[in-house]
């Protein structure tokens, strides 16, 4: 039941491995430098019990997890939680997500989309069509993520059209962020909605690349584009500082 970070750089999974709070437990893993997997990691005590913690997934904004639990306080066979992150990039103390989204059944894994509003989940409640149904709803404001866009774009040589791979930096008042466009110029992350940017690009052998732009909260069933075009650097020319004399 692996989830993965909108970044693609930290990996949710359950498992009942050996090192675990008893049951089954939520692990992370992070991306190496190598494109490797680390060794998994418990996510720890705030979320994991001696029941079982199964299911969980991470939204866009890399802050709000959504699992499943027999272990925590609920009203069935097992409820769905959210849990946030807190200062110092610490999980606080899971909620349960409560009626009318949880029953007395099962509740087992939960799906929110890019737009952070809609939401997939299985339920095993009564009225179904049998044993665990999917069933979709409107997340309350109260569980829904922070707003974020999904960008994409290209880096490309603006007189060639050849793509670049090379750094984009993304700054925001006292944020930076940065990403690597791969060999095809393509790049994709996710930004806090609401808010300015600037994009800079500073690559050997092209001009100083920067601009602006501000990304309003989407939907996200398509990303927000914002491709950039690096002009080659030249020569400069020998400027004529004075004129001799006409050689006839």
């Amino acid at each position: 039941q692996p989830s993965i970070t909108c970044d693609g750089q930290t990996m949710f999974f359950s498992s009942t491995r050996q090192g675990g709070m008893g049951g089954s437990d939520i692990w992370i893993s992070t991306r190496q430098s190598n494109g490797e997997w680390s060794a998994a990691e418990n996510i720890g005590g705030i979320v994991n019990t001696p029941g079982d913690e199964e299911a969980p997934f991470i939204s866009s904004d890399g802050k709000t997890l959504y699992f499943t639990s027999t272990g925590h306080e609920g009203q069935g066979e097992g409820d769905l939680f959210i849990c946030r992150k807190g200062a110092g990039n610490r999980w606080q103390k899971p909620q349960n997500m409560g009626f009318p989204i949880n029953s007395p059944a099962k509740e087992l894994g939960i799906y929110v989309q890019g737009d952070g509003v809609t939401a997939y989940f299985s339920s095993a409640r009564a009225g179904g069509a049998g044993g665990m149904d999917i069933y979709r709803m409107q997340l309350p404001e109260a569980f829904r993520p922070a707003p974020i866009v999904h960008l994409e774009g290209m880096v490309i040589d603006e007189e060639t059209g050849d793509p670049i791979a090379t750094k984009v930096r993304i700054g925001r008042e006292n944020q930076k962020f940065e990403i690597q466009s791969d060999e095809e110029g393509w790049f994709f992350m996710c930004l806090p909605g609401n808010k300015a940017y600037s994009f800079m690009v500073q690559e050997t052998g092209y001009e100083h690349y920067i601009s602006a732009v501000y990304l309003e909260p989407q939907d996200n069933a398509v990303p927000v584009k914002v491709d950039i075009t690096l002009l080659p650097q030249r020569a400069p020319k020998p400027e004529l500082v004075s004129r001799g004399p006409q050689i006839k």
